[in-house]
């Protein structure tokens, strides 16, 4: 829990998280208590989840990033892979807005740019 809130350093007290699509569904997570909240739903969900940075953007406040997911299930072994696209919205240095895409040229396309 610590490392979660050493991560909220980095977010706007009101950021909100918009889940277009994930790992754990879709829905709007608000403030640093809404990041936590998002934290332990994955954690619920899966036993093991990594996320690697596989390539990114930015555009004036704005960062895009294509990011490959790993997981396995809390019950079982199976594992999964997918690709997915992160839009980061930046105010005063913070992230204050941060919205999960199905894909990265979705992600792309939802700031006017393409690969």
């Amino acid at each position: 829990m610590e490392d979660l809130n050493r991560l909220c350093a980095f977010f706007d007290p009101e950021v909100e998280l918009r889940q277009r699509s994930g790992l754990v569904g879709t829905g709007t997570y608000r403030g640093h208590d809404g990041l936590v909240q998002a934290a332990r739903d994955l954690a619920d969900a899966f036993g093991v989840v990594e996320f690697a940075v596989a390539r990114y953007f930015d555009k004036a406040n704005l960062v895009v990033t294509d990011v490959h997911v790993r997981a396995s299930g809390r019950t079982t072994a199976l594992e999964t892979e997918i690709r997915i696209g992160h839009v980061f919205e930046l105010r005063d240095g913070r992230v204050a807005r941060w919205t999960v895409y199905p894909n990265f040229p979705d992600a792309l396309e939802a700031v006017g740019l393409s690969e």
